[in-house]
């Protein structure tokens, strides 16, 4: 495969939009925790406020494993979409 260095002059911008998603299945219901957040793929939970500490639980399966960046989902030249 050859490359090339755009260093020069850029003539037209591609940008590649891609679509991926995790799941976590969980043995509690969200709704009743404390508090929550999502950060690198990874889940923490407070599920009491006296909690100390977030518990982490990792995904069933990750963006990050997932084959959706194979393809992307759309492409744009020059802000101007490009069919797939």
């Amino acid at each position: 495969m050859n490359t090339i260095n755009l260093d020069d002059e850029v003539c037209c911008e591609l940008t590649a939009f891609y679509s991926s998603s995790s799941k976590w299945e969980l043995d509690f219901d969200l709704k009743d925790t404390y508090n929550w957040y999502v950060k690198w793929d990874t889940l923490y939970v407070k599920h009491q406020e006296s909690d100390a500490d977030f518990f982490e639980y990792e995904p069933e399966y990750s963006a990050f494993d997932s084959e959706t960046m194979k393809h992307p989902e759309s492409l744009f030249i020059d802000y101007e979409e490009v069919k797939v």
